[in-house]
């Protein structure tokens, strides 16, 4: 058992998958001042409901908030069997996007206080989960993030257990994710680590909530050759060119990227498939992703919808301009996430 002290400011601004690669620093003086320090209020672990190599995700009673929530923790922080270099280093780099991950959180949660009132159709606020805390656990000196539990299934989970979305269904969640896209943008992050794990759908409300912010780009944060995302959604243009040093990277995420991964998804929704299918290796080799989104041409729409004709050819264009190779292209027909979210909103 750990405690938490007190709630975030309400003060909150903007400064405030598959990881390729992801040795960026810059955002340590913004997390800093969020660590709250351990106070009387506990929190009790229940179970396990997500982990990797270097970290823990749990869900967790709170008894200062009276609801569950979720706590992030890294697995080996301060472990002292951490003896080799190159773990130490992932270690940081997992600290790293937790880091992340709360500062953006919290300016993100401040901008949805002041757009309570100001829009029609408020669940879409509901879009960003919320932060309760940043806590230091004093027994081992490691640092968690408590945030709020979402009721729901990740949109991977509802595909394993064979779901099939309807048009409608599609449609519904693309244009949630085009909203939070467009308030990220607007505040200068890029989100970049579009993928079903990072979506949670929850039928009986409609809620649809976008996870896991550890891979959010700033463009003055985040250092010029931050490269990170999921294989399946990275943009052509935000992908190391073929025989590059990646140390020399330089990252070209932007709005233009990003809609280019919700198309990936919106994609994939529609038709159950990913658009590059057809290329061996497309969801888990480097080379082979990167090859199929700045080369392959994606599976027509229209091709795979011949069977059933449910798609109108109008949204089967909408997410092919998405999947445009070249950025300027893409922008041309849909230059926004905003003009994104007000196409879908029509639907």
């Amino acid at each position: 058992m750990f405690s938490l002290s007190s709630e975030l400011s309400s003060e909150k601004g903007p400064v405030g998958s598959l990881v390729v690669q992801e040795e960026c620093s810059g955002w340590e003086g913004v997390i800093s001042p969020l660590i709250i320090s351990e106070g009387n209020e506990g929190v009790e672990l229940y179970n396990v409901i997500g982990s990797g190599a270097h970290g823990v995700v749990w869900r967790a009673k709170s008894a200062k908030y009276e609801v569950d929530v979720v706590v992030k923790e890294l697995r080996q922080c301060f472990d002292p069997d951490i003896v080799s270099e190159e773990l130490s280093k992932k270690v940081q780099i997992t600290r790293e996007c937790m880091n992340r991950e709360a500062a953006v959180l919290m300016s993100l949660n401040a901008l949805v206080e002041k757009l309570r009132g100001k829009i029609n159709n408020e669940i879409l606020l509901t879009v960003f989960p919320e932060l309760y805390a940043v806590v230091m656990d004093t027994n081992n000196d490691c640092q968690k993030i408590v945030m709020e539990y979402v009721e729901g299934d990740t949109l991977n989970k509802l595909v394993n257990d064979r779901y099939r979305f309807s048009v409608a269904e599609s449609v519904y969640i693309a244009k949630y994710l085009a909203f939070a896209a467009h308030y990220m943008h607007e505040m200068g992050y890029v989100y970049r680590d579009w993928k079903f794990d990072n979506i949670i759908y929850d039928q009986g409300s409609s809620r649809v909530v976008l996870l896991d912010y550890g891979l959010v780009h700033h463009k003055v944060l985040s250092p010029k050759n931050c490269f990170g995302g999921n294989l399946s959604t990275i943009a052509p243009e935000s992908w190391p060119a073929k025989g590059s040093d990646i140390d020399a990277y330089e990252n070209n995420a932007g709005v233009a990227s990003d809609l280019y991964g919700i198309a990936c998804v919106f994609y994939r929704l529609l038709m159950n498939h990913h658009p590059y299918d057809n290329v061996p290796g497309f969801i888990s080799d480097f080379k082979s992703s990167r090859d199929a989104h700045r080369e392959k041409p994606p599976i027509p729409i229209v091709y795979r919808n011949r069977r059933n004709n449910k798609i109108p050819s109008f949204l089967s264009e909408l997410v092919m301009e998405l999947l445009k190779k070249d950025p300027v292209e893409r922008l041309a027909r849909i230059p926004s996430a905003k003009h994104l979210f007000g196409l879908l909103s029509k639907i």
